[in-house]
């Protein structure tokens, strides 16, 4: 590499979540050294995580192109192709840097999560992480891998797997307490036990610590709020028409509880640094369908409000 130490300089921007900061510091390196892999794989991952992945892609095929062999650049495009729906593509991908690097956890990991998404390969799934995290015991990130893979369904599930998969993803956490995949995948599993106030604590908790995590997870929290939403939209119809036998009842039914549900929602909004307010314009890309609807039963409620307000 060029300049270890200007390198390093962009990996630090790229932790701490300033993307679009790595990339202006990468341009001077890059057109010093067009073709060096390790700069590329650098831009790969800013442009990945600013969600510019046909410019990702084009970024990691350069670095493959001038180095074939390199591991970090398969791993990218991997995960590229993975969030893209290429799921043929990542997987071979995945395999390849776990080929050139077969003792990196990481590389396996890749392939553990690839293949944990279709019930056909769950079980090779397991074992692919399992040696992930028999190549390096200590590393949080294989024991949220084993996580995932451990409870991969949103439902069912026997007790054993998920107090295995607990047990994973609280080991992580013992082993670096502001682990932001971790903090995610609990919220997720919060989630599917219907603890949505933990779900969502947790997420605003750890947004400033987040490497993009959190967007998805925050997915299925508002997916589940927007649920109860509509179900207090309908209650708040039945208190408008009673409203003027019980008017005090109505007020409640109608106002309060639409904006307790908003508190962690709106909590989470203001916890983002600004700096990562992409993760906020992604989620409403991502989930169209919810943020649509959310709308939708808001305007609902704001009529529902109109009308009990002219009778009270």
């Amino acid at each position: 590499m060029t300049d270890p130490a200007a390198a390093e300089r962009i990996r630090a921007l790229l932790d701490l979540g300033r993307a679009e900061e790595a990339l202006t510091a990468l341009a001077p390196a890059l057109a010093a050294a067009p073709d060096d892999s390790d700069l590329l794989l650098l831009r790969a991952t800013a442009l990945h995580r600013l969600d510019r992945d046909g410019e990702a892609i084009a970024a990691a095929d350069l670095g493959l192109a001038a180095d074939p062999d390199h591991p970090g650049l398969h791993m990218l495009r991997s995960s590229v192709l993975d969030r893209r729906g290429d799921r043929a593509g990542a997987y071979e991908a995945a395999v390849e840097a776990a080929r050139l690097a077969p003792f990196v956890p990481a590389t396996h990991r890749q392939v553990a999560l690839v293949l944990v998404q279709d019930i056909g390969t769950q079980e090779r799934a397991l074992a692919v992480a399992a040696h992930a995290l028999s190549l390096d015991p200590g590393d949080p990130d294989s024991h949220v891998t084993m996580g995932i893979v451990t409870w991969p369904n949103s439902t069912g599930g026997s007790f054993a797997q998920r107090a295995a998969a607990r047990w994973h993803l609280y080991e992580a956490l013992r082993l670096d307490p502001h682990h932001a995949w971790a903090h995610a995948e609990i919220a997720r599993m919060d989630l599917r036990h219907v603890r949505v106030g933990a779900a969502a604590g947790r997420i605003a908790r750890q947004a400033a610590l987040d490497d993009g995590q959190s967007a998805g997870v925050m997915g299925m929290v508002v997916g589940f709020v927007i649920a109860l939403w509509t179900a207090l939209v309908v209650g708040a119809g039945v208190a408008v028409a009673a409203s003027a036998s019980v008017p005090w009842v109505g007020r409640v039914v109608v106002l309060l509880p639409p904006l307790l549900l908003a508190v962690p929602v709106v909590a989470w909004v203001r916890s983002v640094p600004r700096g990562r307010r992409a993760y906020l314009r992604r989620f409403v890309r991502e989930h169209r369908v919810l943020t649509g609807w959310w709308v939708v039963v808001t305007l609902a409620w704001v009529v529902a409000l109109g009308i009990a307000w002219s009778r009270w």
